[in-house]
């Protein structure tokens, strides 16, 4: 039973209506704002902040990285889309997809300033506690920022990637460690009646059965694809994941957290948290076949109505794979 919000803002400031309002104004005030020094004041000093491409856990390199990220797109605006919550007593977990259009204007990771017009989507779930965000899991979707500024994602990706002790890449292990929790998967809401949807999903990336799509998807859905594709309808779906699995096949699909929302006047809202561990053994999306086992880390958001998703917004990090494919793998 989902814990109303009275209970869940317990230890946080008063001046937080509720963990939607938490979510939405510290955003707007670190970015929008520009007011990094509280970083300090809304992340724990040791936070975990986990994305596909790396791990960080302190305070400091948040910082460091809003700050370049702000560098190269001063312009960058924050639209909340959607906020997904759930109790996680002392405190909530929030699931916060964000649309953001911004100019390439400054240098930095993403190479020289190109005065190209950027639009991206990022999904960050964070567990908040005690007034600060304790832990968080990141994707952004950069292989649709370097389509728009006319990168090549694989040399893109050497450059993004942060080598462990050994020199390179950490192991399928460490990166599926890197977004599970203990006792998983975690479950909120009521869960049950998404059963054949979770089963339909677990069988099409597994078994590359495209017969599921229809179990899973409204005729009508609409996919907000990585890369910055949109996919509407049983054929576009069919042939937007047809790359992936055809360069990834029979792999494990893992559910590592999954919150169900039925609140009045809304579609029911799921948000997932999942990793694919598989080989690229096949050409597709990303090139000749290099034998190398690959791991994909994502977060999606779904709506669904009459038991199937009608809008799906699924992000994984494109650089991450080419990094996996690319770089030689370390004890990281």
């Amino acid at each position: 039973m989902m814990t109303n919000a009275t209970d869940m803002m317990q230890g946080f400031d008063p001046a937080f209506r509720d963990p939607a309002h938490y979510i939405l104004d510290i955003t707007q005030r670190i970015w929008e704002g520009r007011a990094l020094p509280l970083i300090r004041d809304w992340y724990a000093g040791d936070c975990p902040v986990r994305t596909p491409l790396s791990e960080t856990r302190d305070v400091d390199t948040v910082i460091t990285g809003t700050a370049a990220t702000l560098a190269a797109f001063p312009d960058r605006e924050l639209l909340a889309e959607d906020i997904i919550l759930s109790d996680r007593s002392p405190g909530f977990y929030s699931s916060h997809r964000i649309f953001s259009p911004m100019t390439h204007l400054g240098p930095g990771s993403f190479g020289p300033p190109t005065g190209r017009r950027v639009q991206v989507r990022t999904i960050a779930d964070c567990l908040c506690r005690d007034n600060r965000i304790v832990e968080e899991w990141l994707v952004r979707d950069q292989g649709a920022i370097a389509r728009h500024l006319g990168l090549d994602l694989p040399s893109l990706a050497l450059s993004f990637l942060r080598p462990g002790p050994d020199g390179g890449a950490p192991g399928p292990e460490a990166l599926i460690a890197r977004w599970t929790e203990p006792g998983e998967p975690i479950q909120f809401g009521a869960t049950a009646p998404l059963a054949p949807l979770l089963e339909a999903l677990t069988h099409f990336w597994q078994e590359a059965d495209f017969s599921q799509i229809a179990r899973l998807y409204d005729r009508a859905a609409s996919v907000y694809a990585p890369g910055g594709e949109e996919w509407i309808g049983y054929r576009a779906i069919e042939a937007g994941w047809f790359g992936w699995l055809a360069a990834l096949p029979r792999g494990r699909l893992r559910l590592h957290h999954v919150i169900c929302r039925n609140d009045p006047g809304q579609p029911q809202r799921v948000a997932l948290r999942w990793s694919y561990h598989a080989t690229h053994s096949n050409g597709g999306r990303f090139g000749p076949a290099s034998q190398r086992p690959i791991v994909l880390l994502g977060l999606t958001h779904w709506e669904v109505i009459d038991g199937r998703v009608r809008r799906d917004w699924t992000l994984i990090d494109e650089l991450s794979v080419y990094a996996q494919i690319l770089a030689p793998y370390g004890a990281g």
